[in-house]
């Protein structure tokens, strides 16, 4: 009967219509079918005691469940309903199906538990506790990591007939938290393996690679960023393995070794001269001085600054101070100008810089061509004289002149690398723009040409130039051969394919995982999320890919109930091991203790008594 119900609940979408819905609290009887005992010459059992449950499930709605528990007579075999077991957990109350509901609203739509509470209230008519939802989500993530490690041979298969794996080791943190490191493979975009490490130490990336090693055997290729601890654990257990690493981290490297220093210099400068401070001062001035102006459309200002001739249309001083207005905001929109690609493959200061060193110019043009008076000159005045350090400081200047070089010969490395979209979008946890083989070989060959070019320029007569050169010769000295490399022979057919030139592929998992995070916590900054974190919450985006999904549940997530319950025990000890280590990780103190009466005077005792001080004196 039951089964009829999951199949008609599975062809009917939520909210279910009422001929579906079972009355809470209806009483479901079970027992064995068995009258006999299988160890007693066919002796009759008899009833020994019946046990209450109240389960929740999708199927079972929201019984009164009665056990009714057989015992034989003679050798004392106690026999039980088994079956009920497929449905409900045999240390739970919440049937399997709707621990996937929960954990597939919670991590897959990324819901918040009252979300995910009037959701299954409203569909299914069970009433779930929202203090429940989060117990839940947490099993569900042990029955996920239980079912994908048992069928690690199935999934080893599924990579022997794709011709190998191809593993991209990473880690994601905030300042503070432990780090979440995965590895995935790029040809069937499956998260293979997962755990959380205190820090990006050797001994723990080594374990991490040898169970990678184990499960999965030896990937075709590894990529991985220029972490120093990544490189010496994968030289260990991966060392005869092709060892490819981001081009986007490689970038990103050089960058801040060319001009971190000269960026931060030119930051400090700006400050201390108070440029930015300077110009808010003034534009706020200007805004005070017309509150009581009547303003000019926008429209009509647009005009104007399309057509500059029809100036004469509008009010002087009001369309002066309206100009004004908009040189301070053009100063101040300088963001615009950066591609959202952050340090280093963004500059903001020197963006900053060039544009004050623009609108003085002309400011200073201007005003030596204007005849204005009045508080309106004074104020264009102002502003030039606030912007003259970005021509009269040398230090300033200097600094700015520098920093332009270094991000010239930058440029010319990332072009030769392909690292600027077409479209004009940040690369940053994107793809860069498509590549083939052709172009595999023609970056290895201008890498090299660019190499040799940057040699003839270590002996120029400029210091910046010959520092830049020598920098981005050691850079690619040292990374050369694993910058390029990226054609790999598949093994099942021989196939020839051209992997990904970044790991883009684990920043783009770890960039939807905590877009998922802040959709449910409403905030920002997760740095006390992602030390709550479950690592296993990354296993997640494999029930997206369907050569997963039909290696693993059967070919439908309808099926996941079902394996849920085919691996109980392996998740029971996946949980207790969590518990386990969340116990040592924490010194259990309850409110009830510390608020009790004298418990700090009991404290301060003890720690007298530790310290061999005098009690009495204490006292």
């Amino acid at each position: 009967m039951l089964r009829l119900r999951a199949d008609l609940i599975r062809q009917v979408h939520p909210p279910l219509p009422d001929y579906c819905c079972l009355p809470q609290g209806y009483v479901l009887n079970v027992t064995t079918g068995d009258q006999f005992c299988d160890h007693c010459d066919n002796r009759k059992l008899r009833r020994q005691r019946t046990i209450k449950r109240y389960p929740v499930g999708i199927s079972l709605g929201q019984p009164v469940l009665r056990h009714q528990i057989k015992k034989c007579p003679v050798c004392k075999t106690e026999y039980r309903y088994e079956k009920i077991n497929a449905l409900v957990a045999r240390h739970s109350n919440y049937a399997y199906d709707i621990i996937v509901e929960v954990g597939l609203q919670r991590f897959q739509r990324h819901r918040q538990n009252n979300e995910i509470q009037k959701d299954i209230q409203n569909s299914y008519g069970l009433v779930v506790p929202e203090s429940s939802i989060n117990d839940l989500a947490n099993c569900f993530l042990d029955y996920l990591a239980a079912v994908h490690y048992a069928n690690a041979a199935v999934i080893r298969q599924l990579f022997s007939d794709n011709g190998g794996y191809v593993a991209h080791f990473d880690g994601t943190c905030e300042v503070g938290t432990d780090i979440l490191f995965t590895a995935i493979d790029e040809i069937s975009a499956i998260v293979v393996l997962t755990c959380r490490m205190p820090t990006e130490n050797v001994n723990d990336i080594t374990q991490f690679f040898e169970k990678c090693k184990k499960l999965y055997d030896v990937p075709l290729a590894t990529m991985r960023d220029l972490s120093k601890n990544i490189a010496l654990a994968r030289d260990e257990v991966f060392a005869d393995v092709d060892d490819l690493i981001c081009q986007y981290h490689f970038l990103e490297n050089v960058g801040k070794a060319l001009f971190k220093e000269t960026h931060q210099q030119l930051t400090s400068r700006l400050r201390k001269l108070k440029i930015r401070p300077g110009l808010k001062s003034l534009r706020n001035g200007l805004v005070r001085r017309c509150k009581n102006v009547p303003p000019i459309p926008e429209k009509e200002f647009n005009a104007i600054l399309n057509n500059p001739d029809k100036t004469q249309q509008f009010d002087h001083v009001m369309l002066l101070k309206y100009l004004t207005y908009f040189i301070f905001r053009w100063l101040d929109d300088y963001c615009c100008e950066l591609k959202g690609e952050y340090f280093p493959f963004d500059q903001p200061s020197l963006v900053f810089y060039n544009r004050c060193v623009k609108v003085y110019d002309l400011l200073t043009e201007l005003l030596a061509a204007a005849s204005l008076t009045g508080r309106e000159k004074q104020t264009l005045s102002s502003i030039v004289r606030v912007l003259e350090p970005v021509r009269k400081d040398e230090n300033l200047v200097d600094i700015a002149q520098d920093l332009e070089k270094q991000v010239n010969i930058f440029e010319e490395l990332r072009d030769i690398l392909r690292f600027k979209r077409a479209d004009g979008k940040p690369i940053l946890r994107q793809r860069p723009p498509g590549s083939t083989i052709k172009d595999a070989s023609q970056i290895e060959q201008r890498l090299n040409e660019f190499r040799q070019h940057l040699q003839t320029r270590t002996t120029a007569k400029d210091a910046v130039i010959v520092k830049s050169s020598k920098i981005i010769i050691d850079y690619l000295t040292k990374y050369s051969d694993k910058l390029v490399g990226h054609l790999i022979t598949l093994s099942a057919n021989n196939a020839v394919i051209l992997l990904d030139r970044t790991n883009n592929l684990s920043e783009q998992r770890f960039g939807k995982t905590k877009a998922g995070w802040r959709r449910k916590l409403g905030t920002k900054k997760l740095t006390r999320h992602l030390q709550a974190a479950r690592h296993e919450e990354f296993l997640v985006a494999n029930l997206e890919c369907q050569d997963y999904i039909h290696a693993v549940y059967g070919g439908s997530l309808d099926n996941m109930a079902e394996y849920f319950a085919k691996y109980c025990d392996e998740s029971l000890q996946i949980r207790k091991l969590r518990r386990a280590i969340e116990d040592k990780n924490t010194m259990p103190l309850s409110k009830k203790t510390l608020r009790q009466p004298g418990m700090l005077m009991g404290a301060v005792l003890a720690l007298g008594g530790l310290l061999g001080c005098n009690l009495e004196l204490i006292c």
